[in-house]
C-alpha cells in the first residue's frame, strides 16, 4: 500500500501479477526501487520514505521488517508516525 501512495502505481503489474518477468517487480524485490523510482524521474519520494517502501517490499517475508520496526525508521518517526 505504501508504494502505491507513494508512486500512483503497484508494485507489480496487476494484470499479469508479481512475476520475476515483470521489470517493476524485479526492482522492488531485489532492494532497487531507489533505481526504478529515478527511471521514472519520481524526484518527490524522500530518501527516507524510499527506505521504510524497500524493506516493506523484499522478497524474502524474514527479512522484512515488523510493524514495531517500522516505527523505528527515520522516515517514520518525521512524517509517517505525525497521526498514528
Amino acid at each position: 500500500m505504501l508504494f502505491i501512495l507513494l508512486t500512483g502505481v503497484p508494485p507489480w503489474d496487476v494484470q499479469s501479477g508479481p512475476s520475476k518477468s515483470d521489470n517493476r517487480f524485479r526492482h522492488v524485490v531485489t532492494g532497487r526501487l531507489q533505481a526504478l523510482l529515478n527511471a521514472w524521474r519520481l524526484t518527490h519520494v524522500s530518501p527516507g520514505a524510499v527506505e521504510l517502501c524497500q524493506a516493506f517490499l523484499l522478497e524474502d517475508p524474514a527479512d522484512r521488517p515488523s510493524i514495531g520496526q517500522a516505527r523505528t525508521f527515520a522516515w517514520y518517526r518525521s512524517e509517517g508516525g505525525r497521526h498514528a
